[in-house]
């Protein structure tokens, strides 16, 4: 089997996870999803966790659910995030794995592209978030044209050698940034 029916199969499947996470969300009542007695995060924070995400967007997930299981969710109010752990694995692993190709690498970037939307209208609709998370979502899209642009610069210059160096060193540094603002 070759590597592009493997990768065909697997997006299938979290695709589908994901249509029917929304059908699920959109079916419930917005008051069954517990609203966790966090701390405000300041709109700079906010911004800084965006834009960071911007650029592995699987680990960051990774990073904010493993933060909320070990450190937020001594009363249980976060179970549900925390039970969709084994996607996010699954989302993470698509996410660095597509990145290290250079022409899937740039089919990535766009399916990110919208996926940070659609955390931000979940965040907004579901979880009952203030409008920061679409400010959030403004400053990731912007960080993604930006990442899309060199990432597509990078890929031609190099002829594809240099993509999975760059996808690298942005997983390492938005793994460091994301333990030092989370």
């Amino acid at each position: 089997m070759n590597i592009k029916r493997i990768l065909t199969i697997l997006l299938s499947f979290v695709a589908i996870l994901l249509v029917a996470n929304v059908i699920e969300l959109a079916a419930s009542n917005v008051n069954d999803i517990p609203k966790p007695n966090a701390e405000s995060v300041s709109m700079g924070k906010i911004l800084g966790l965006s834009a960071v995400s911007s650029f592995s967007p699987g680990i960051a997930l990774l990073s904010v659910t493993y933060n909320v299981k070990k450190n937020k969710n001594s009363h249980g109010e976060n179970n549900w995030l925390v039970g969709w752990l084994w996607l996010f694995w699954i989302v993470a692993f698509i996410d660095v794995m597509l990145d290290k190709f250079p022409i899937l690498s740039n089919v990535n970037h766009f399916v990110e592209h919208g996926l940070i939307w659609y955390v931000a209208y979940v965040a907004v609709t579901a979880l009952g978030a203030d409008m920061s998370m679409i400010y959030g979502a403004l400053t990731g899209s912007g960080v993604q044209a930006v990442r899309q642009t060199y990432h597509a610069t990078v890929t031609a210059g190099s002829l594809g050698t240099g993509t999975p160096i760059v996808s690298t060193i942005e997983d390492v540094v938005t793994g460091m940034a994301m333990y030092a603002m989370i």
